[in-house]
């Protein structure tokens, strides 16, 4: 699909996933749950491009099938039925597995919904899911923090600061790395070993 770059104009050429189906694409869901899931990065300028498309998210193992049309795409009640009816089809399920629950998808209402529900299926709970939050705000605070007052954030933070924030960060740089902005990435790498070096975690390790 040819999109345009809403920071540049330039057409861009964006693959799109609209059935996400962990067993046979284990990669899409990993996608989904980033962020980075029907999303290209514009070769003219560097910039994001996301592009809104219907999707159907079916995981049999837990008997889980979601649809979510973005409210962009401005789609009437009978429009949505209808695409949810497109993507079922292009499930392709046997006629076994052919369960109850495939008869009654859940709905999104938006991309954030979506992946809340799938982590939920996971065994991930909605206190987890703020607990993560928290993190990926501290990180973000740190990362506009001035050099010289680092330390003082980190003490303020200090019993934030722990495996599940350094495995955080480090999420953070390869995602960031894999979307081609290593600059980024770089100024990340050096927070966690500034950070490693201020928390009192960081020094135990």
């Amino acid at each position: 699909m040819n999109v345009q770059c809403p920071n540049c104009g330039q057409r861009v050429t964006a693959l799109i996933d609209t059935v996400i189906d962990p067993s046979i694409d284990p990669q899409a869901k990993a996608k989904l749950l980033s962020g980075q899931l029907n999303t290209v990065r514009c070769p003219n300028c560097g910039a994001p491009v996301t592009v809104a498309a219907p999707l159907l998210y079916h995981d049999a193992s837990k008997e889980l099938l979601i649809a979510f049309i973005p409210m962009e795409l401005n789609m009437t009640k009978d429009q949505q039925e209808k695409t949810i009816g497109d993507l079922m089809r292009d499930l392709k399920l046997s006629q076994q597995a052919m369960k109850g629950y495939v008869f009654q998808p859940r709905r999104a209402l938006t991309m954030q919904n979506l992946v809340e529900q799938v982590l939920q299926a996971d065994g991930v709970t909605p206190e987890m899911m703020e607990q993560q939050r928290q993190r990926v705000r501290l990180i973000e605070t740190l990362m506009q923090t001035q050099p010289e007052q680092l330390a003082t954030v980190v003490q303020q933070h200090d019993e934030e600061i722990d495996a599940q924030f350094f495995q955080t960060l480090t999420m953070m740089a390869q995602r960031i790395l894999a979307e081609g902005r290593a600059d980024v990435a770089e100024g990340l790498i050096q927070l966690q070993q500034i950070v490693a070096s201020l928390s009192t975690f960081g020094q135990q390790l």
